[in-house]
């Protein structure tokens, strides 16, 4: 139970480093313009989404490590999305 704790605590505090990146990401989109700013608010629905979908999926896995991973595997999962929206946001593929 201890390595439990440990293990949940350690992926916690690298999930909020990651999360905090990817909220910078964030705002740098909506701070940008007006049609950043309508993008990112379509992507935030994505990411919520699937953030929604994930707790689930992981509790139908049947395993309390991965769903004590949670926080972890969505701030990977915002940053999947909103990374390649910030390295792609001026090509047509989001226009």
């Amino acid at each position: 139970m201890n390595n439990f704790v440990i293990l949940t605590l350690s992926f916690s505090l690298i999930g909020s480093f990651i999360m905090t990146y990817v909220m910078y990401l964030r705002q740098i989109n909506i701070q940008s313009n007006l049609v950043l700013r309508e993008k990112t608010f379509w992507l935030d629905t994505v990411y919520g989404s699937s953030i929604t979908v994930l707790l689930p999926l992981l509790y139908y896995l049947n395993s309390i490590y991965y769903v004590s991973l949670t926080f972890f595997f969505a701030s990977v999962i915002g940053l999947m999305i909103y990374g390649i929206f910030s390295k792609y946001k001026s090509k047509s593929l989001f226009n």
